[in-house]
Parts: structure tokens; C-alpha cells; sequence
């Protein structure tokens, strides 16, 4: 990456990271690697849509993705064109039911009709994905969406797990090469579900014993950020990758573990597209924006002097690097590589 030219007070913030041994212009280098997808969503106007993504895209730094949904299941070819006249990689996101209904029983419903019907949806959106990722060469991210649930009491947890469990054997009966799937499970509410069989236990299991990809949603599940970082590191161990989903706070915590535990390529990043108010550009760019600022400031930590300190048994040096750390310029590198995207 060339700069076009820089701010004084980036080689200032370059002298004292480098005192660090980081080097800056590397890690603006490791930036153009860190890609947002963003996503659609369900709308009569699909060029208004699209011109809102290319808005938003326009006033995040990098190269970004765009995450279809089902209602572009049948206009694929349109959208890998639009992708190609833009320049734009696109993964899917299958949700396969409406979240707000009483049941959500799909993959794991007793009544076998309803069952193939989803598993026959979905595995539309597997063959889309592969032809997706074939067309831009670079494999399309699949986020299944694991809604399973229900407010009815139930004496057959087993019964719909086991349900749940063939229906995914039978979805992902065939392999792709240009796709990869992703199982997201039920954030559940233990206060309404008296049932959910697609919870982060079973996905999680199912993810490790099929080696597939697990989604998490950093906005929507009961977990504070020491916890989520926590549960990323473990399924990293397991799983092939994570998808993230980063909503309003991407908690910081999660990207200073990415970096640390040397899996930025292992990790694929979706924005929540619930609009706060107003456009949902704007929301999109805020949230990419403080996405970009927390891996940023990951990848901006000197982790191997830390590392060091930790391993030889230095606490108090690695407390004070780290708290040094909070007080260093970050601002001004990001600012340097916003003005190089630009």
C-alpha cells in the first residue's frame, strides 16, 4: 500500500509504536486483509438497497463483502453481475424462519413435508453459494440460521434434537468447493423457550463432529465480552472458523483475542443490519467504522512483548505495557489508513 501522503502527527504515532516493535505500515497492510460483510435485507426497492450499500461501503476504509439473503435467492445471477461491475464478493445468509413466531420449528419439525421443505430451501442456498464463490473465485461465506424453537413446554427435547441432527446430515449431504457453511444457533431467551433445539450447545457439537464453521452474535447473546473473547478462543480450537456477527459494541476483547491467537483468517466478520433509526447506511458505517478501530488497535498491541513478559513470569511489566498500550495514538493510525482508502 503507497501512501499518498502523511500526516505529521502519523509519524509521530509511527516513531512510538515502532519503540514498541510494531510496525505500523505492516499493520496498515494487515488491514486491507480485514474485510466487513455487509448485509441486505428484505425490501420491495433493490436498487435502493444497493445504492445504500455501495453509501456505506464508499465511507468505510478497505475493501468490504455483501451478504444476500433469501429474498435474493432467485436473483443470484443478477447479483453475482452487480457484484462483478463493483468489484464486491458475496457470502448468503439463510435464515430458514421468522424469529418472532410462536413456533420455529423448520429443520426439526415432526411433520416430515415441512422438514423437506427447508432442507430443500437451504440447499438451494448451498448450490447459489457455490456458484457464487466459483464466479468471484474467493469461497461464499453460508450463515445457516438455526431457529429451532419453541414457548410450549416439551417432554421431547431428544426427539427434536435427533430431527434437527438428520435434517442437517441431509442438507449438507453434498460438498462444494466454492462455499462454506456456517451454523449460527438460537441466541435463546431461557425466559420464553421451553424448547429450542438448535441452541449453541448442539451447534457448536454438531460444527466440531462435521467440521463446519460456528456463528456467533456478539450483540444478541447473553454474554459479556471477558466471556465471548473466552468462547471464541475455545471453538477456534475445534471448528475450521467463526463467523461474527458485530452489532452496536464488537467488544474489543473478541479482536485482541483474534489477533493474539494468530486467526484473522480463521474469522469472518457480518454486521448486524438492524437499523438503529434514520438510514441504515448510517448505521452500517458506524458499526464498520468501530469494527475497523477494534481490530485496529488489536493488531497495533505488542504481542509478542507481552507474550514475552507473560511466559517468564513479568506480570507487573506485561500490566503496565498494557496500560501503556491504552494510551498510545491509535487514533492517528487509523486516521492515516482512512486517508489512504480514501
Amino acid at each position: 500500500m503507497k501512501p499518498k501522503h502523511s500526516h505529521p502527527s502519523y509519524e509521530d504515532a509511527q516513531e512510538q509504536y515502532a519503540a514498541l516493535g510494531i510496525d505500523t505500515e505492516q499493520v496498515l497492510e494487515e488491514m486491507q486483509d480485514f474485510h466487513l460483510s455487509l448485509p441486505c435485507w428484505p425490501t420491495d426497492d433493490v436498487e435502493a438497497m444497493r445504492l445504500e450499500l455501495l453509501e456505506a461501503m464508499h465511507q468505510l476504509p478497505g475493501k468490504h463483502r455483501v451478504s444476500l439473503d433469501l429474498s435474493c435467492l432467485d436473483q443470484v445471477e443478477d447479483w453475482i453481475r452487480w457484484g462483478r461491475e463493483h468489484r464486491i464478493k458475496l457470502d448468503f445468509d439463510a435464515i430458514d424462519a421468522p424469529t418472532q413466531q410462536t413456533s420455529t420449528l423448520t429443520l426439526a419439525h415432526p411433520n416430515n413435508q415441512t422438514r423437506t421443505y427447508w432442507i430443500e430451501t437451504l440447499r438451494r442456498c448451498r448450490e447459489k453459494a457455490n456458484a457464487i464463490g466459483a464466479a468471484q473465485q474467493s469461497p461464499c461465506v453460508v450463515n445457516i440460521h438455526i431457529n429451532d424453537a419453541s414457548t410450549e413446554p416439551t417432554v421431547e427435547r431428544s426427539l427434536y434434537r435427533d430431527l434437527l441432527g438428520e435434517s442437517l446430515d441431509q442438507l449438507f449431504d453434498r460438498k462444494y468447493r466454492w462455499m462454506r457453511d456456517s451454523l449460527m444457533p438460537r441466541c435463546t431467551d431461557t425466559r420464553r423457550d421451553a424448547r429450542g433445539s438448535g441452541t449453541e450447545d448442539f451447534c457448536f457439537g454438531y460444527a466440531v463432529a462435521n467440521r463446519k464453521m460456528l456463528t456467533l452474535d456478539t450483540g444478541h447473546c447473553a454474554a459479556d465480552a471477558t466471556k465471548m473473547a473466552d468462547k471464541v478462543s475455545a471453538m477456534l480450537c475445534h471448528v475450521p472458523g467463526v463467523v461474527l456477527v458485530l452489532g452496536d459494541d464488537p467488544m474489543p476483547e473478541v479482536f485482541d483475542e483474534v489477533v493474539r491467537s494468530g486467526a484473522m483468517r480463521r474469522v469472518h466478520f457480518v454486521l448486524d443490519g438492524a437499523a438503529r433509526s434514520g438510514r441504515r447506511a448510517e448505521t452500517l458505517v458506524a458499526r464498520g467504522r468501530t469494527a475497523q478501530q477494534c481490530m485496529l488497535r488489536a493488531l497495533l498491541e505488542p504481542t509478542s512483548l507481552l507474550h514475552g513478559y507473560e511466559i517468564n513470569g513479568m506480570r507487573d511489566e506485561e500490566l503496565v505495557l498494557m496500560e501503556r498500550c491504552k494510551a498510545l495514538p491509535w487514533s492517528r493510525i487509523f486516521e492515516e489508513f482512512c486517508q489512504r482508502e480514501s
